[in-house]
């Protein structure tokens, strides 16, 4: 028993350690914190017809001064779209109105501008089309969605083919610490941060068990951690905010209330559901 905690405890420390030791001061850093509040999915509100991660929220976020939170994945055909669920049939309707089914990447692009958001005209934006809508003006936080057995290097390369040209501030994030590794070994210069949740609290594969321990972050080297905002009092959250003081990052703050209460832990708040200040 006792070395099985050694084991996960030592490879912890070392990650926590390797983050300390890579924490950079970056000018985009502090521009990021100086935004503070970014949209999950852009600024939805589907009472009023608009879906999360489709162009009106994107729109909305960026006319009302908030930079976005956004999720990026690939069709089946290799072009990065935004769009949260690894499956379609949460919010996507065909244009008969019947609910559409299975996983996003068994869709090409031209299948997938069939598909309805939400019960609305809204379609799945192209990752392309929403850098358009930020225009360089409105900060993304771009979140890498792999799922599990899949590989991570196309839409790594994808995504990073758009942004090379693109002016404006971003960071990239993700759950799956293969990503964060990626951005480390081949793009050593973007702002990358490694979610965190509370692994105990979740259900989550082990690859994310782990992530969340911190295990790989000798490995990831990210330059921030993006915590639950109801698991900032997980010990190797406290311990980590405390060695990494560049950025920290929160989500997913649904109300006033919730935001009171992480308000002096954080530098960075993903919201939704309200308007902050």
């Amino acid at each position: 028993m006792m070395k099985r905690m050694w084991l996960p405890a030592a490879a912890a420390a070392a990650g926590i350690y390797a983050m300390r030791t890579g924490n950079r001061r970056d000018p985009r850093v502090e521009a990021l914190k100086a935004c503070r509040y970014f949209a999950h999915r852009g600024l939805h509100d589907l009472s009023r017809g608009i879906p999360e991660n489709t162009m009106t929220a994107f729109h909305e976020a960026r006319i009302h001064g908030y930079g976005a939170e956004l999720d990026v994945q690939l069709t089946k055909d290799g072009i990065p779209v935004i769009y949260h669920d690894f499956h379609v049939s949460r919010l996507c309707t065909k244009e008969d109105g019947t609910k559409a089914e299975g996983r996003l990447d068994q869709y090409d692009l031209e299948q997938l501008r069939q598909l309805r958001v939400g019960g609305t005209e809204e379609r799945i934006p192209l990752f392309a089309d929403v850098l358009k809508e930020a225009n360089g003006e409105m900060p993304l936080i771009i979140e890498l969605k792999v799922d599990k057995g899949k590989m991570i290097e196309p839409l790594c390369r994808a995504v990073l083919a758009l942004l090379k040209d693109y002016k404006g501030l971003y960071c990239i994030e993700s759950f799956d610490p293969r990503a964060v590794r990626w951005l480390y070994l081949n793009e050593p210069d973007i702002i990358r941060g490694q979610l965190y949740e509370d692994v105990y609290r979740t259900g989550r594969q082990w690859m994310y068990k782990a992530s969340g321990n911190l295990l790989f972050g000798f490995l990831t080297r990210p330059d921030f951690i993006a915590y639950h905002w109801n698991h900032s009092g997980a010990v190797l959250g406290r311990i980590c905010r405390a060695v990494m003081p560049a950025m920290k990052v929160c989500w997913t703050v649904r109300t006033p209330e919730q935001l009171e209460k992480v308000r002096r832990i954080y530098d960075v708040y993903i919201f939704e559901g309200f308007l902050p200040e």
